[in-house]
Formats: structure tokens, C-alpha cells, sequence
């Protein structure tokens, strides 16, 4: 049964990572520092792995597609903290193209897991602040 587990987890990792690159490639036409990001989805989904152990270690496996997006809030708020705008706004781009592609597609919010509704609040937080500071800023 844990060998099930971990083959369930690198299921999920793998195809959250996936997910980041690609919507990370379909970024880099439209801005080139996010050019040359191919395999940096794996590494946001792991850093999120390790920090949060309900992810790993709770019995519900998150869906790949809002463990990538879980992933990416994270990395989000940390460049924020960091103060690397630029590294910030790929990675929210990167959400948002995730968001309309693959979320609004694939998931069902009324039916999420404990862990998924963690993940989706965790993502949705990230792209409502970003949406209220933005109106914010619009001039009248």
C-alpha cells in the first residue's frame, strides 16, 4: 500500500510539473524571461511537497492540476516577499493561464477533497489580490 502511495504521489508531482512547463512555454512567447523555464515546474511542485507535509503525508492526493496551481501561489507569495517583480509577474501569468485553461475545465469545486479546497483557496487568494490591486490602480 505506501509503494501504491509514493507511485500515486510521483503520479501527481510529474503531472503538476507538467502542467507549470506548459503553460510556462505558452508564456514565452508573449515574455521572454520566461523563456528557457522548461523544468522549473518541477521544482515548485517539490518545494511545495517538502514545506506543506498534508500534501505528502495526508491520506487524500491532491489533483494534479491544483497541486500546479497550489505550486505556483506559493511561488508567487515568495517573490513577492523577495521583491523580484519580474520573476512574480511569469509566475502569475503562469497561474492565470492555468487557471483558464485547465482549471475552469477540469474540476468540479463543489466536489473537492480537503486538501484540493486548501490548494484552490490557496491559488484563487493569490489571483483576488492581484485582481483588487489592479482596480486599484486603474485610473477613474
Amino acid at each position: 500500500m505506501r509503494f501504491l502511495n509514493k507511485f500515486r504521489a510521483a503520479e501527481a508531482i510529474a503531472l503538476a510539473a507538467e502542467l507549470i512547463d506548459r503553460n510556462l512555454q505558452l508564456l514565452a512567447g508573449a515574455n521572454p524571461i520566461a523563456v528557457g523555464s522548461k523544468g522549473k515546474g518541477a521544482a515548485l511542485v517539490m518545494d511545495l511537497w517538502r514545506t506543506i507535509p498534508k500534501v505528502a503525508d495526508g491520506p487524500e492526493k491532491p489533483a494534479p492540476v491544483l497541486l500546479a496551481a497550489g505550486a505556483l501561489a506559493k511561488a508567487i507569495r515568495e517573490s513577492e516577499l523577495d521583491g523580484d517583480g519580474q520573476k512574480c509577474d511569469v509566475l502569475h501569468g503562469t497561474l492565470q493561464l492555468l487557471w483558464i485553461s485547465d482549471l475552469g475545465r477540469s474540476l468540479d469545486a463543489r466536489r473537492l477533497s480537503g486538501i484540493d479546497k486548501r490548494l484552490f483557496d490557496s491559488a484563487l487568494s493569490v489571483l483576488r489580490l492581484s485582481w483588487l490591486s489592479k482596480l486599484e490602480m486603474r485610473p477613474d
